[in-house]
């Protein structure tokens, strides 16, 4: 689950595992065993991340409130925030505007920096992969 480093993204992932419950026990007299293990958030990827802004509390609190859900069972058992982080850039905003994924928006540079937003997302989609391994 994407989530920025702030009080409304904490709010947003409680709600979001709260309704994911909700919908759970709703559905639960539909679902057959045929159809797998029911949705949960297995991880939260910290995005728009600000040069220099120290993030540590808001990652401690939604940390805290991740190992309340695991406790619970509301969340993956391996859930957990990876560690890639997603810088703030303007190629992600306009990649939103276009409705395109970032790597189709940034120029020919930004695609070959080591350094770049798109660097991010490869590093993430690899830690995603491992993640999933794991499961």
């Amino acid at each position: 689950m994407p989530s920025n480093p702030d009080a409304l993204s904490l709010i947003g992932f409680t709600l979001l595992v709260e309704k994911l419950g909700n919908f759970h026990q709703l559905s639960a007299s539909f679902r057959k065993s045929s159809m797998g293990v029911p949705a949960q958030v297995q991880g939260l990827i910290f995005n728009s991340i600000k040069t220099g802004v120290d993030i540590e509390v808001p990652k401690m609190r939604m940390q805290l409130r991740l190992n309340q859900f695991r406790s619970a069972k509301r969340v993956g058992q391996n859930a957990k925030i990876f560690d890639t982080q997603i810088r703030d850039a303007m190629v992600v905003r306009r990649a939103v505007t276009l409705g395109l994924p970032v790597i189709l928006v940034g120029d020919a540079t930004e695609e070959s920096a080591q350094d770049s937003v798109v660097s991010d997302y490869r590093k993430l989609a690899t830690e995603i992969i491992r993640q999933g391994a794991q499961l």
